[in-house]
């Protein structure tokens, strides 16, 4: 009994708290990197090339840039990943049809789709 009634309710937050825990890792390791505080050289991570750009920012801006660049385009993508599914396994969502939605023809009133769209009234 538990199975079958608690078990479907948690599956979709443990989904995205798996998707969205690589990106708090990878920003943490990053920081403490850039401090001084993580891995030792010469393992290369992206908080270290931060760091060692921060001496060379005005002669080549680029060595900052790309593994900061780096960072932000892996985080956003996995948070992105994280809310896509967040949205894909809310039981909430209006008829539960979050894909089915994104389809021409399909389309919420007033071209809505995902989060913005109307709730299931209980």
């Amino acid at each position: 009994m538990l199975l079958q009634h608690v078990l479907p309710g948690t599956i979709g937050p443990i989904i995205v708290q798996v998707s969205l825990a690589p990106g708090y890792a990878i920003l943490a390791e990053a920081a403490l990197s850039f401090l001084g505080l993580g891995t030792q050289p010469p393992t290369p991570t992206w908080g270290s090339m931060l760091s060692f750009g921060r001496e060379f920012v005005r002669e080549a801006p680029w060595f900052t840039f790309f593994p900061g660049f780096a960072i932000f385009l892996t985080v956003l993508s996995l948070n992105l990943v994280g809310d896509g599914l967040s949205d894909a396994l809310d039981p909430r969502l209006y008829d539960g049809a979050y894909l089915s939605a994104a389809m021409p023809g399909n389309a919420a009133p007033g071209g809505q789709v995902g989060r913005n769209r109307r709730r299931r009234e209980s």
